[in-house]
């Protein structure tokens, strides 16, 4: 089976390797879609792409799985990946159920098998709350 995750992975914690473990456990080969700089426009500073992509890189290899990170920097540029990409199933947050429910229905316009939706539980830890509560110090 292949699966889709994606996020900014501002600062790889405990709960985003929770998160791609679990897409693993349904999946054989993953897509981890990292948000630009651009497209993960925030409150705060992000960490560069470059060193949240080292992070990711040097976690994954440590599982020994089969992934491929690829750089998502828009809605739009999200879109055509997900309608033109074999995936069975996309790991998400509740967020972006509406997305993925709107690009299964493409999906199935262009005679492609809509992906199975497994949402996650929001995350105890988040990159962006712990950015936040830096911010308020």
């Amino acid at each position: 089976m292949i699966g889709s995750i994606g996020g900014t992975f501002h600062s790889l914690h405990e709960e985003h390797k929770n998160y791609i473990k679990t897409a693993f456990r349904f999946c054989d080969f993953v897509y981890i879609i990292l948000t630009t700089d651009k497209y993960a426009q925030k409150k705060y500073a992000l960490n560069p792409i470059e060193y949240r992509k080292y992070q990711l890189e040097k976690y994954l290899k440590s599982l020994k799985k089969k992934y491929k990170i690829i750089e998502i920097n828009s809605t739009k540029s999200l879109i055509k990946f997900m309608t033109n990409t074999n995936i069975d199933l996309v790991h998400i947050v509740h967020e972006y159920y509406p997305i993925m429910k709107l690009i299964n229905n493409i999906r199935i316009t262009k005679k492609l098998k809509p992906f199975l939706i497994l949402i996650k539980e929001r995350m105890s830890i988040s990159s962006t709350s712990l950015m936040e509560n830096n911010n308020e110090m």
